[in-house]
């Protein structure tokens, strides 16, 4: 007995270091860039309710509107392009040149639409097995035009051509290198490495196209996390920028932060829980501005890190 209480009391105090090594080196290390808002839009002028993923393409901002099952396009300054219908839970998107695809969470569906709003073909359905979802957290489209999902309560990563074909599947849940528990948000960079909001691991991964483990960053694993820079509650969504800089929504610390593809902190926008409420989704126009959903107060925020 006295052997076991001494081994945990070895273990919680390495804990204790690494977590206090951690505080002092991004303490030590502070983000030089800032980011501030330029414009908000949302109740009453625009309708929205529950907006989750964001997504730039063909100079607009999509946005997955949840609880009134709609995929929304705005221009930058706000106002509504279109309106498209017919979804049970779209939580994410992704535009491309000529598709926009939806995660859509209770159908269990893939659902792509032309560039005028109707559906081109849908994949996907309740189950465990390849090309099946068992809620789908997140979606994003290299530039060969595969298309990769996280699925969500089966805590893994799947890969489809642009039609629904299935390509192949990683992970499975649990906490080391290379597993989920529930990922959500997706981007894909120019080079083709996938980067993985691992929420409830409080992390960030990322994968070669295939699958194959690259690189993580974010709390020291075990699924803790923690509100200092550089960590997470909960890694809600990621975007790239147009300089490959990866910004990552904070969720359950109410704040956006931006890193190098590398895991390097640039940039902290953190207002404070009264003025941030669960921030949801994410996207980056060609200029740099960043756009941020916020859940509960149905907003969705523009910003500029500099």
């Amino acid at each position: 007995m006295k052997r076991l209480v001494k081994a945990l009391g070895i273990a919680v105090a390495a804990v204790l270091l690494v977590y206090a090594g951690a505080y002092l080196y991004f303490h030590a290390n502070s983000p030089s860039e800032m980011c501030r808002p330029v414009a908000q839009w949302g109740a009453p002028t625009v309708q929205l309710n529950r907006p989750m993923g964001l997504a730039w393409g063909r100079g607009l901002l999509h946005a997955a509107d949840t609880e009134d099952g709609t995929v929304e396009q705005y221009r930058g300054d706000g106002s509504l392009v279109a309106r498209w219908s017919g979804f049970r839970r779209p939580v994410a998107v992704a535009p491309t040149d000529s598709a926009v695809y939806v995660a859509d969470f209770f159908a269990d569906q893939v659902v792509k639409l032309d560039l005028t709003g109707a559906v081109a073909t849908r994949w996907g359905g309740p189950g465990t097995g390849p090309g099946e979802f068992d809620g789908l957290g997140g979606i994003a489209v290299d530039r060969q035009g595969n298309v990769y999902v996280s699925d969500f309560y089966n805590h893994r990563m799947q890969r489809f051509n642009a039609d629904g074909r299935f390509l192949g599947q990683w992970g499975s849940e649990g906490r080391t290198s290379g597993q989920f528990r529930f990922p959500t948000g997706i981007a894909v960079s120019d080079m083709g490495e996938v980067f993985v909001a691992d929420a409830f691991n409080n992390r960030v991964q990322v994968f070669t196209p295939e699958g194959r483990y690259l690189r993580q960053w974010g709390g020291i694993g075990l699924g803790i996390g923690g509100g200092w820079p550089g960590w997470f509650r909960l890694a809600k969504e990621i975007a790239l920028g147009t300089a490959g800089n990866v910004y990552v929504v904070d969720a359950f610390n109410g704040r956006l932060q931006k890193f190098t593809p590398e895991g390097d902190l640039l940039a902290l926008w953190d207002p404070g829980a009264s003025d941030l409420r669960y921030p949801s989704g994410i996207a980056v126009d060609p200029t740099g501005d960043v756009y941020l959903s916020e859940f509960y107060s149905n907003q969705i925020w523009k910003l500029q890190c500099r």
